[in-house]
C-alpha cells in the first residue's frame, strides 16, 4: 500500500493581500492610526489585521514598545516582499480585466499596404495574446482609401499613409516607410552606374499604384515616366517589377530580402533624394472610441512595432 506524502503547510499560506497592504500602509505612513485614515478603516481594524498577520506567520512583525510603532528585525524583510507579491497581484488584475473585456471585444482593422507584413502578422499574434477571444477583421489597402473607410465606419481603426487625411479622425504617429525606386537587375536601368538622368527614366515603363474603385483616385505620386502601367496592389507591382517589365517605387520592407539578394536594384534617380519618398504611418481612428481597451492598447504597442521592423519613429 502506497502512503502519499502530504506537504506541509507554510505559515504564509493563509495570508492575505488586504494583510499585506494594510502592512505596507503601516510601513509607508509610520502607524496604524496614519494607516487607518489613508486606508478610510478604523485604527483598531488596522491593529487587528496586523495582530491576525503575526499570528500567521508566528513571529512579531511590530514592535510595538514604543510610542511609534516600528518594524521588527524579522518583520522588515516582509515589507519589500509584500510590494512584489502586490505588483504581480495587480498585473493578474490587469490581465483579467483585459480577458473579460474581449469576451465582447471587436475589432475592424484596415491597414495600409506599405505597412511591412511581417510586422502585421507580429501585431495581429500580440492582439490574439492580449485579447484571446477577441473577433477581428483585418484588410489591406492603398492610398487614401484607409482612411476614407475609417471616416465611414466601415472599419474601427486603421494604419495610413499620408493621403485621405480626414478631420473627423483622430490621427498618432507611429512610423515611416521609405518607397524605393527599383528595377530588376536585367532591366537596362539597373545597368546605369551612378545617378539616372530624367530624360533616361522618362522613356522607361514606370508601374504605378492605383487605387481600386476611386473615380479620379488620388493624385499621382512620384510618376516622371511618359508611358505608366497601373496596377492596383503592391503583389502584382512586386511580381512585374521582378519580371523586368518596369521600374517603379515599392516599401523598402517588402523588397528588403529582394535587395539583399540583387533580384531588384536600387536605382540612382537625378529627380529626387534618398529620402524623397518617405512615407509617415499613423493610427487613425474616431475620437470616441479612444477610451476602448483595444484602441488604449494599439496606440501603446504599434509604435514600438514598428521600430522592431525597422519602420519606427527617428
Amino acid at each position: 500500500m502506497t502512503t502519499r506524502t502530504r506537504k506541509s503547510r507554510s505559515s504564509f499560506d493563509d495570508v492575505t493581500l488586504d494583510q499585506l497592504r494594510v502592512l505596507l500602509s503601516v510601513a509607508d505612513e509610520g502607524g496604524f492610526s496614519a494607516a487607518a485614515r489613508r486606508l478610510g478603516r478604523v485604527q483598531s481594524a488596522v491593529s487587528q489585521s496586523m495582530a491576525s498577520l503575526e499570528a500567521l506567520v508566528g513571529f512579531k512583525v511590530w514592535d510595538r514598545s514604543e510610542r511609534a510603532v516600528k518594524l521588527t528585525e524579522r518583520g522588515r524583510p516582509l515589507v519589500p516582499a509584500a510590494r512584489r507579491v502586490l505588483a504581480e497581484a495587480a498585473k493578474m488584475g490587469e490581465i483579467s480585466d483585459a480577458l473579460h473585456s474581449a469576451k465582447s471585444e471587436r475589432l475592424s482593422i484596415a491597414v495600409d499596404a506599405i505597412f511591412p507584413p511581417r510586422a502585421l502578422v507580429t501585431l495581429i499574434s500580440a492582439l490574439k495574446q492580449a485579447f484571446p477571444s477577441l473577433a477581428l477583421r483585418v484588410d489591406t489597402d492603398t492610398l487614401a482609401s484607409i482612411s476614407t473607410r475609417v471616416a465611414r465606419h466601415e472599419f474601427d481603426i486603421g494604419i495610413a499613409g499620408p493621403l485621405g487625411i480626414s478631420d473627423a479622425l483622430e490621427r498618432i504617429a507611429v512610423g515611416s516607410v521609405l518607397l524605393v525606386p527599383v528595377a530588376a537587375r536585367s532591366h537596362p536601368l539597373a545597368q546605369i552606374k551612378g545617378r539616372i538622368a530624367s530624360d533616361v527614366i522618362a522613356n522607361e515603363t514606370q508601374i504605378v499604384l492605383s487605387e481600386r474603385g476611386v473615380a479620379g483616385g488620388s493624385p499621382d505620386q512620384g510618376v516622371v515616366s511618359q508611358q505608366t502601367w497601373r496596377v492596383a496592389d503592391l503583389v502584382t507591382k512586386r511580381e512585374l517589377l521582378l519580371g523586368g517589365l518596369g521600374w517603379g517605387n515599392l516599401p523598402e520592407p517588402l523588397i528588403r530580402d529582394d535587395l539583399k539578394r540583387g533580384d531588384l536594384v536600387r536605382l540612382n534617380l537625378a529627380a529626387w533624394t534618398d529620402e524623397e519618398h518617405r512615407l509617415p504611418l499613423a493610427l487613425v481612428f474616431s475620437p470616441a472610441i479612444r477610451a476602448r481597451p483595444l484602441v488604449r492598447w494599439l496606440i501603446t504597442n504599434v509604435p514600438p512595432l514598428c521600430s522592431e521592423w525597422g519602420v519606427g519613429l527617428s
